[in-house]
């Protein structure tokens, strides 16, 4: 079974993105323990896994109906928490994450909230991966807005940042 091709997704994904595959991969190794908003279609879930051999836990609202299935698929290291990230990540008291990966809602009051609650549960050595993320004004896309907007009113140690072609993009960072 091929969850894009049997249920003709087409939102979202880094499956087709070589670059940003590559950076995602530097950006999590020797990391074991992840935290990100956002499934989909487990595309960077898989990278995270694969690349880690450790533990990773996804909030997603779960609208997609094949989300358990993508979720079984990630095996026994993948735990899937369904619901708006708004509010359930608000129960999220683990502060020993190594990376989080924010890749969730793209309007302004998700990506904000999204933004709070991660930096509420990161700790000085977790790596934050805000995707979406696109600074050149040229490659802007609506979905993008939010996401900037929300970042730009955080407080933050920023370590890098790359744009990956129009819409596609994404800053990592940590807490000061």
């Amino acid at each position: 079974m091929n969850i894009r091709e049997d249920y003709q997704v087409k939102e979202g994904s880094c499956y087709k993105q070589e670059r940003q595959k590559v950076l995602l991969k530097e950006l999590v190794k020797g990391k074991s323990r992840g935290l990100q908003i956002g499934l989909n279609a487990g595309d960077s879930a898989y990278l995270f896994l694969e690349e880690t051999q450790g533990t990773l836990i996804s909030y997603d609202i779960g609208t997609h109906k094949y989300i358990d299935e993508v979720h079984k698929r990630l095996g026994p290291n993948h735990k899937l928490v369904k619901g708006d990230s708004v509010i359930t990540l608000t129960a999220e008291k683990h502060r020993d994450y190594d990376y989080i990966y924010i890749d969730g809602g793209h309007s302004y009051r998700c990506a904000s909230n999204d933004l709070k609650n991660c930096l509420k549960i990161a700790n000085k050595d977790t790596l934050i991966i805000l995707d979406d993320y696109v600074r050149d004004k040229e490659l802007i896309r609506k979905h993008n807005v939010g996401v900037i907007k929300a970042y730009a009113e955080i407080k933050v140690r920023e370590l890098g940042q790359e744009d990956f072609g129009k819409g596609r993009g994404l800053i990592y960072f940590m807490i000061e």
